[in-house]
């Protein structure tokens, strides 16, 4: 599986006042502290950081991996992956999912009786099957099987047995 590391710039910010420290990766100035809702009271510190960022076979490009979930998947390279391509593919490649959850999602007047989390296990499941199809080849040269996906949280058993079928694993011949 191939991965790249890019230095990013992270803005970290500390207040003056009661040393409250957080981060910002976008260029904007803080102008009230959280803790103690001081006002303009930040030193500002840039630090260059690394970010690894993963190859997607389908759009051929590399994007930024998840902090949480390299950390949660670290000892399991394939699982990593594949969560890390669920993430990329319902936020790159899913344009109806972002226009509806993201940038002002909140504002959509249609969503007042639908729940996000039931629809973010939707979507993640599409994505599953999106992912197989349109990367078999990518995933069989790495080694994938079933077994990596199953360690995904919420996986059908719908989406199970297309690994299965196009995956090549055969239950009777094991």
């Amino acid at each position: 599986m191939e991965y790249k590391t890019y230095k990013t710039q992270l803005y970290i910010y500390s207040c003056e006042k009661c040393g409250n420290e957080f981060s910002r990766t976008y260029q904007c100035e803080p102008f009230e502290c959280h803790s103690c809702h001081g006002y303009g009271t930040f030193k500002e510190k840039i630090v260059k950081i690394d970010e690894l960022h993963q190859f997607c076979p389908i759009c051929n490009l590399y994007f930024k991996t998840s902090i949480h979930l390299n950390e949660v998947f670290k000892n399991d390279e394939r699982a990593r992956w594949l969560a890390n391509m669920v993430m990329h593919y319902r936020h790159d490649h899913l344009s109806s999912w972002d226009s509806t959850w993201g940038r002002n999602g909140y504002a959509n007047r249609f969503l007042k009786n639908v729940d996000y989390d039931t629809e973010k296990i939707k979507v993640n499941e599409r994505a599953k099957r999106q992912i197989l199809k349109k990367s078999k080849d990518y995933l069989i040269r790495n080694g994938f099987s079933t077994n990596d996906i199953l360690k995904l949280q919420n996986t059908e058993p719908k989406t199970t047995a297309l690994y299965d079928k196009i995956l090549g694993y055969d239950k009777k011949a094991a």
